[in-house]
């Protein structure tokens, strides 16, 4: 089961955007528990995910992958806590993306308790 986006990212279902500055890079945080909420180490995790543009982008149909390149490999930080770093683009300021973030790992499915993806909007400037 996932658990959030850490303490510095709002998730999308609270109704917030966060604030960013574009080209900065974002640290997003989650757990990984089991049925009794206890937290997972997965050495095989593998995290990725999608960017799409929002109402105010300039190009409303752009959609961009969560790369191989924009993020590190996550960090275990101990009971079933991990954190990846994203590398946003400068090219997205003055824009608003949703992105959606995806997880795999051998013998594992994730999702949050109520069954949704873990989602944050970011709102970028200069």
């Amino acid at each position: 089961m996932l658990n959030g986006l850490g303490k510095s990212v709002e998730e999308a279902a609270t109704g917030l955007v966060n604030e960013v500055k574009a080209s900065r890079v974002v640290t997003l945080e989650f757990r990984v528990t089991d049925a009794h909420q206890q937290g997972v180490f997965l050495p095989e995790l593998l995290v990725g995910g999608t960017v799409t543009a929002g109402e105010s982008a300039q190009s409303r149909e752009e959609s961009d992958a969560f790369e191989a390149g924009a993020h590190e490999v996550p960090v275990y930080m101990g009971n079933g806590y991990y954190r990846v770093r994203w590398q946003t683009r400068a090219a997205w300021a003055n824009t608003t993306r949703t992105l959606t973030l995806s997880f795999e790992a051998v013998g594992h499915s994730f999702a949050k308790a109520d069954g949704t993806a873990l989602q944050a909007r970011f709102r970028f400037h200069r």
